[in-house]
């Protein structure tokens, strides 16, 4: 009777070194789990951060292809997009659309005389200069080098006129300071203007750049309209 009693201590003592062991390993695998997911948290978020942060990136560097660096006006692909989009609602809703073609007379002199910064700095306040005479409805865009175009929505041939009449005007009084001497720029501009719902934004592009030659081959520093 003793002996059955002792090993039933022995086995009961087993099953309980048995389950606190069991107990023990449950709990450190509990711990390593718990352990684990907190790694998996901070991981999940690190990639979250990294994805939100590629996202920003990957839109900057969408909106600095749009963006002319140094005017920080559009550029000509942000400027075909936009246009093309101002073009097909003048079309849809017969309203009046106007274009204008800007380029500085004798830019290359400019440079050659006082340098490229000078040069760079001269479009930067031009361009700045261009922004203050239109609405926000307007487009403005740096076209490449020294030229610049315009679109301006619900505006007519006229009224386009006396618009970058005025632009023209305060370009011409704008003074630039170099080592050298201070000095001037004038700009000449084309302008033309939709002319019925078979016209095409390309033919009016062609327009607008025709009536900035004959500007150029008149004289310069002056607003040639595109003559029907």
């Amino acid at each position: 009777m003793g002996n059955e009693i002792e090993l039933l201590k022995r086995r009961l003592q087993r099953e309980k070194n048995i389950r606190q062991q069991a107990e023990k390993i449950a709990e450190e695998k509990s711990r390593e789990l718990y352990v684990k997911g907190l790694e998996l948290e901070k991981i999940l978020k690190a990639e979250s951060r990294a994805r939100k942060k590629i996202e920003i990136l990957y839109q900057e560097v969408e909106r600095l292809s749009l963006i002319d660096p140094l005017t920080e006006l559009s550029n000509r692909r942000s400027f075909s997009t936009e246009a093309t989009s101002l073009f097909q609602l003048a079309i849809r809703h017969q309203k009046k659309l106007s274009c204008a073609m800007l380029d500085i007379d004798f830019f290359k002199k400019v440079n050659d005389s006082y340098g490229h910064d000078i040069g760079d700095n001269v479009l930067i306040v031009l361009a700045k200069a261009c922004q203050e005479q239109i609405r926000k409805t307007d487009l403005l865009a740096r076209f490449g080098g020294e030229e610049f175009c315009f679109m301006f929505p619900e505006t007519d041939l006229k009224n386009a006129v006396l618009v970058v009449e005025k632009i023209r005007h305060s370009i011409s009084e704008l003074k630039f300071h170099s080592e050298k001497k201070n000095f001037s720029v004038t700009v000449s501009i084309g302008v033309s203007e939709l002319l019925d719902s078979n016209d095409k934004m390309e033919s009016m592009l062609k327009r607008s750049d025709a009536s900035l030659y004959k500007a150029k081959e008149t004289g310069r520093n002056r607003v040639v309209a595109w003559e029907v």
